[in-house]
């Protein structure tokens, strides 16, 4: 049977194995602030390293607890002798020498890449208390090891293997702990977050990225996911909106993503996504306005995915018509000039300057930068599938290109992820037309490299579509990609 999270034997698992931290050199200041049920807004809304998923439980207290207060030795445990069909056993997770590692890297990567001064709620010990309760649930843990071990890989190639094991153990178990009637839809959700964002970070297989979103989408749309995400403060509701996000960009470019979108069109527990409120709202999140924000590429992407089965002759659909496309257009020009104007009423500096300095963004300041380049990649979308006569595209290349200085000039956020926008970096990079510009952006792409395989996929297909311009060939990006980096979420 598949143990239950809140069972009296997981509690004394995680005290046994928190005694085991111990011999773990995790010499950080856990003394942060933090939203107990937030993720990391960094680079462009998850788009590089997420946040270990909050505590699994309503509320955060404050422990106190410190790391020099654990004390105990390893046990013995071998994750190569566990087989998958003994992943849902009673036995406990156990902290050991072969994942201790990871677990510090885990928290290294969490106290390096995370900024946290976006949210007002304050918690010691966050990282500490979170990680504690992926012990309460093998497919979180599992996630937590594989994400680590995938991105240790990345510089370190001996650590692929691992990250395969571990990869397969958070799936089995996932798969067995799914099936209980009491398993607690946050802790579902939050393994499955950390799953998609390894594959996202990894730029794997498009195929493996839509099954585990299709997974979430079944999850959401259990009788117990629908009632989890009726509560507007769950853990389930903010991932799903995360989870949303990086689904819509898997839309783009006839790539087949949107399986968990239209999940949320039909739910009416997530018709808040889809509601048209002020800008200024207390009630929109940063992570609403940038989903809403990518919501307009998912219709871009179906105008794409029609005019490509109109032009191979296997449409059903009617013909698309100026009228819908011009009203599209115009919905994306009138949302990027409101949100400008709720920027400049904010105090947001727009203009662009040659030497923007090293000035600090505030977290507000920086959230709306990334929401607006973000609308403006997808009108860089919509010209990129539909080229509309006399429209120029240079206004949006600027906006982005400007708005990438600023953040690569804010020295709290230099040397990491949020540092770098890739993805609408790429957009931009596709519609400029000055060479100079375009090698700073594919070095900007270099450096972030580091940060994850698909920064270096992003490049390099940015590389490719580049050539293809310069010797005048037409170019079909879901074409270019195929014949050059593979099928990936941008």
């Amino acid at each position: 049977m598949p143990v239950n999270a809140n069972s009296p034997n997981m509690d004394r698992s995680i005290h046994s194995q928190l005694q085991n931290l111990a011999d773990l050199d995790l010499s950080f200041d856990f003394d942060v602030e933090g939203d107990p049920f937030g993720f990391n807004i960094s680079g462009e809304g998850l788009d590089f390293i997420p946040l270990l998923p909050g505590e699994l439980t309503d509320n955060i207290q404050d422990t106190g607890v410190s790391i020099g207060s654990f004390t105990g030795v390893h046990a013995e445990f071998s994750v190569e002798s566990q087989r998958p069909d003994d992943v849902d056993s009673e036995s406990p997770i156990t902290i050991n020498k072969e994942n201790s590692r990871l677990i510090q890297h885990y928290l290294d990567v969490m106290k390096g890449y995370a900024k946290l001064d976006e949210f007002p709620h304050k918690t010691s010990n966050l990282f500490i208390s979170a990680f504690s309760k992926s012990l309460q649930f093998p497919p979180l843990f599992y996630a937590i090891l594989a994400f680590s071990a995938a991105h240790l890989s990345v510089q370190d190639d001996s650590y692929s293997h691992q990250a395969k094991r571990y990869q397969d153990l958070a799936e089995y178990s996932f798969q067995n702990h799914s099936q209980g009637e009491d398993t607690d839809i946050d802790a579902l959700l939050s393994a499955l977050v950390v799953r998609i964002k390894t594959v996202h970070m990894m730029g794997g297989e498009i195929e493996t990225f839509h099954g585990i979103m299709k997974v979430a989408a079944d999850v959401m749309s259990s009788q117990r996911g629908a009632q989890a995400l009726e509560d507007p403060s769950s853990l389930s509701r903010r991932i799903i909106i995360r989870l949303a996000i990086l689904d819509a960009r898997a839309t783009c470019f006839r790539l087949g993503g949107g399986v968990l979108i239209k999940r949320l069109y039909a739910s009416p527990s997530c018709s808040f996504i889809f509601e048209r409120e002020p800008r200024d709202s207390s009630s929109r999140t940063t992570l609403l306005n940038l989903l809403q924000a990518d919501l307009f590429k998912v219709r871009i992407a179906s105008l794409d995915m029609r005019l490509h089965d109109e032009s191979e002759c296997d449409s059903d659909q009617s013909p698309l018509g100026i009228l819908e496309i011009e009203s599209l257009y115009k919905e994306i020009c009138d949302e990027i000039e409101i949100f400008e104007k709720l920027m400049v009423a904010s105090g947001d500096d727009l203009t662009s300057s040659p030497l923007p300095g090293d000035k600090v963004i505030d977290s507000p300041s920086y959230d709306r930068l990334i929401v607006l380049s973000a609308l403006h990649s997808g009108l860089l979308y919509l010209l990129m599938v539909i080229p509309f006569p006399l429209v120029g595209y240079e206004t949006s290349v600027s906006r982005i290109l400007s708005t990438q200085l600023k953040v690569s000039h804010d020295p709290s956020r230099r040397g990491s992820p949020g540092s770098l926008m890739p993805a609408s970096l790429f957009l931009a990079g596709v519609h400029n037309t000055d060479p100079i510009k375009s090698d700073w952006i594919l070095g900007l792409l270099e450096k972030g490299m580091k940060w994850g395989p698909y920064i270096g996929k992003t490049r390099l297909l940015l590389r490719s579509v580049l050539q293809a311009q310069s010797e005048g060939s037409k170019c079909n990006l879901r074409d270019v990609m195929d014949q050059s980096t593979g099928r990936f979420v941008i």
